[in-house]
């Protein structure tokens, strides 16, 4: 057994389950995977991505030893952020709403979070005290509503654990938005494997015909074989390209619902 540098390496093995008990009740005709992404220590999506941007931050040297980071949060990744930040050793500061219940304030101190209230409940106006915060205190602002080590954490972990454990058996992917840092890896990482697909697809079709097209069999499919190249289309193409296809109509309907975030737009704002 592996010698691990982190708990949560363990802990973000997130386990896709069939909900076929769900399916049942509803009378659903199809099956539904659940991706359980709440093992971490606040119980949420976001301890990942908070450990995860913390880190990115720190291999590029925006994030030094012992700086405080800033976000305008009051939620989940807010929390998520605070229990990295003591994990790592940085003070978190976190703008948030002025009527903020109280017991939702003092949770976020529990965990170790430098609350500052902000007398307007807009983003826009908390993002521009978190701003000014990081710049007073020689901060760190993650910014991840914005940030693309957000997307950047989803490319990399969220959407291959997905499409590597379920793989064929997904026909549609449904996902909350928020900051959209999910849906636009997630997606991103659909096309990536869209393209995998043809790379994959290239490497069979030339190998079959260059190392095995003098195996060739005299027919295949009623059809007499006369040429390598167009057997190794055949033979390849019968595996590969009705789950290429596949994929294809599933990015093609899900490109105008979901066109702003495959482009990340929402990011941009």
């Amino acid at each position: 057994m592996p010698i691990l540098h982190s708990y949560y390496q363990d802990v973000y093995r997130c386990p896709i389950v069939r909900l076929d008990g769900y399916s049942a009740q509803h009378g659903l005709s199809t099956g539904i995977l659940a991706y359980l992404d709440f093992g971490g220590a606040t119980g949420s999506s976001k301890d990942g991505l908070a450990e995860t941007m913390l880190a990115f931050a720190t291999e590029r040297g925006t994030l030094q030893p012992g700086m405080p980071v800033v976000e305008a949060s009051s939620g989940s990744f807010g929390a998520a952020l605070a229990v990295s930040c003591a994990t790592t050793g940085h003070p978190c500061i976190l703008v948030v709403p002025s009527n903020l219940p109280i017991a939702q304030r003092k949770r976020l101190q529990d965990l170790g979070a430098h609350i500052i209230a902000c007398s307007s409940s807009g983003r826009r106006a908390m993002e521009r005290v978190a701003e000014d915060t990081a710049k007073r205190y020689g901060g760190y602002y993650t910014h991840y509503f914005s940030n693309d080590d957000n997307p950047e954490y989803h490319r990399r972990v969220t959407g291959p654990q997905i499409y590597k454990n379920a793989g064929d058996a997904i026909d549609a992917i449904v996902i909350g938005v928020g900051s959209g840092g999910t849906i636009t890896g997630v997606a991103e990482g659909a096309t990536r494997t869209v393209i995998g697909g043809v790379l994959r697809f290239l490497a069979h079709y030339i190998i079959g015909a260059v190392v095995w097209g003098k195996y060739m069999p005299d027919e295949f499919f009623g059809m007499t074989m006369t040429s390598p190249w167009i057997y190794s289309a055949l033979y390849n193409g019968s595996f590969l390209l009705l789950s290429l296809a596949m994929v294809l109509v599933v990015i093609a309907i899900l490109q105008k619902p979901l066109g702003k975030y495959l482009r990340g737009d929402d990011l941009k704002k």
